[in-house]
């Protein structure tokens, strides 16, 4: 296939000998003939307009291959359907093991000593879900399953003695283990579009993620490799210190829940910010290629675990929430679907594809309170954990965010809040624990250009917070004003790579700050 696409590129643009030639010296009618053996090249055959083709082909790592036709999925919607109604009234039985080799490398090297050195690394992957799911007809599921995720990156270096099979190794092991909880509640609303997830805890002590790393060194003799390395008393795992460091960190005793993250390390200080910072810096490609290679090849192990001792809570639920609007301008014309006749409204109206939840309508009034022709993002998410005695501890989250069309302006609203309550319904009857605000304005003297512009562009950017669900009476108040000068736009202009030159930045004044 790719000597089809260079013979194509080939063919448009020339060779990558004539490198000089360009379309515009050429003559019409080649252009004509170039594009006829395109034509030809790619097979294309017409198709009856009745006639529909729709293929999809995934292909994970030389591993996971499949290959479906869009067209009978869609004769068979039906049919699944029919065969989805049947389990309205009875459980549906989930049980499904798969394994997958993803990864498989074996490659012999020779030595100056002239034994053989050999290089081994696997990486098999094992999905199991077993239970049983059963629907309410309302949009709920009711799910018992025992759903478990584990994959193990092993690899080796070893030097061999072809005369009797004995072999000197060392290696790294990489094992994640991931068990989601067992009895589960999904349903979705479909008045507020909610999603909603409920969980029962247990009685069992369950390891909801599992990961290692432990280098070793081992000898030991080709027969002896039936059995996984690291559990052979040959194996010698590579520590830089006899005790390490233990540490546990308890993550849900404020819900009542005991979920605590145990971390057996070598490292003196347990830096997480450097480990997720770490993440961060990859793409989607990034991840996929070095999501199973480790950060540090240490003696190391994470466990996130659930103890029912200690639990307080009955159930824990967790909910997302997401609606989108947009706001007109006083001068736009309105065309209603099924009418021929446009109106003008009298003032800005807010459109949205749904109904606006009633939890939004305050956060929208703020978001659209001094901006038109815009639109707006609002999310909520929270944590509710009903406890034994009967109290309910709730934790809530609402993210706003609203910019103009011009790209001139934006408002930014964040709220949460943690409280006890002894009935969901009453909210007089809570006790706040801690709650929070933070608004943020920005304003652009004009719209971003495409490239850098001469003229100077500035930001002033006004924000607010307080520890309370108002922000009118902030306890933080501050302003700035960022600016970019005509030195800073020609050296960006003139930049003869994407390295940011000496003496590029932007210039920040703080006008105003307050404390109270």
């Amino acid at each position: 296939m790719s000597e089809v696409w260079q013979n194509i590129f080939g063919k448009l643009f020339g060779r990558l000998t004539n490198k000089y030639e360009t379309m515009s010296s050429r003559k019409a009618g080649e252009k004509v003939e170039n594009l006829r053996g395109i034509w030809e090249e790619l097979n294309a055959t017409p198709r009856p307009a009745d006639k529909r083709a729709g293929l999809l082909h995934i292909n994970l790592m030389a591993s996971v291959n499949r290959f479906f036709n869009l067209e009978k999925l869609e004769e068979s919607i039906p049919s699944l359907i029919s065969e989805a109604m049947k389990y309205k009234n009875k459980p549906y039985e989930a049980s499904v093991t798969k394994y997958r080799m993803l990864a498989e490398y074996n490659a012999r090297f020779p030595t100056e000593l002239g034994l053989p050195m050999r290089f081994l690394a696997t990486l098999p992957i094992l999905v199991s879900m077993q239970g049983n799911m059963k629907g309410d007809g309302k949009g709920g599921i009711k799910s018992d399953v025992s759903a478990e995720l584990s994959w193990k990156l092993s690899s080796e270096i070893r030097v061999e003695i072809p005369f009797n099979g004995n072999y000197i190794a060392s290696g790294v092991d990489v094992r994640v283990d991931s068990r989601a909880p067992k009895e589960l509640n999904f349903n979705y609303n479909l008045n507020n579009h909610q999603i909603k997830v409920s969980w029962t805890p247990g009685n069992k002590v369950t390891d909801l993620l599992y990961y290692h790393v432990k280098p070793y060194t081992v000898t030991r003799n080709v027969a002896d490799s039936v059995k996984p390395t690291l559990e052979d008393q040959a194996t010698n795992l590579i520590s830089v210190t006899n005790k390490p460091i233990k540490r546990e960190f308890p993550l849900g005793d404020r819900f009542g829940v005991n979920v605590k993250l145990m971390e057996h390390s070598e490292f003196d200080v347990s830096d997480k910010m450097t480990f997720f910072q770490a993440f961060q810096k990859w793409d989607i490609n990034g991840f996929s290629n070095l999501g199973f290679v480790p950060l540090e090849i240490r003696n190391s192990k994470y466990v996130l675990r659930y103890e029912p001792s200690g639990t307080r809570a009955r159930s824990v639920s967790t909910y997302f929430q997401y609606q989108y609007a947009t706001k007109t301008c006083q001068p736009t014309v309105v065309y209603e679907s099924g009418s021929t006749q446009s109106r003008v409204p009298s003032e800005p109206e807010v459109i949205s594809t749904s109904t606006i939840a009633a939890e939004f309508r305050p956060v929208l009034g703020r978001l659209f309170k001094n901006l038109e022709s815009c639109n707006a993002h609002l999310m909520k998410t929270g944590l509710a954990a009903e406890q034994e005695d009967g109290t309910f501890i709730f934790f809530n989250a609402t993210v706003g965010l609203s910019k103009n069309a011009w790209f001139t302006k934006d408002f930014t609203d964040i709220q949460i809040e943690k409280y006890t309550t002894s009935d969901p319904s009453a909210r007089a009857n809570k006790k706040d624990d801690f709650a929070g605000c933070h608004t943020a304005t920005r304003n652009w003297n004009k719209p971003p250009t495409y490239g850098f512009s001469k003229d100077v562009l500035y930001l002033t950017e006004e924000d607010r917070i307080a520890l309370r669900r108002q922000s009118d009476q902030s306890n933080i108040r501050f302003k700035a004003k960022v600016y970019r000068d005509d030195y800073a736009a020609k050296a960006a202009m003139y930049s003869p790579g994407p390295t940011m030159p000496e003496g590029f930045g932007l210039r920040i004044h703080v006008r105003k700050s307050r404390l109270y």
